[in-house]
């Protein structure tokens, strides 16, 4: 019955490590993957990667084109 006793505690502290550890990996990877893809946004917004003009409002454009202030 010891001898039982013994292996279902080790057999628990192991798998809480293993637990641990794999938390550990998941999370880090998910915050890996959301600050790789802040940066390509980024990257693609703000280089303008792929080409265009950043869109105006009609607002500014009506006060690009006539010049005045409302």
């Amino acid at each position: 019955m010891k001898i039982e006793n013994a292996v279902h505690l080790i057999w628990q502290v192991v798998s809480t490590l293993l637990a641990l550890m794999a938390t550990k990996y998941i999370i880090g990877s998910v915050a890996a993957s959301f600050a790789f893809a802040y940066v390509c946004g980024v990257y693609v917004a703000d280089r303008k990667v792929l080409g265009g003009e950043v869109p105006a409002t009609g607002c500014s454009r009506f006060l690009r084109a006539n010049k005045t202030i409302l």
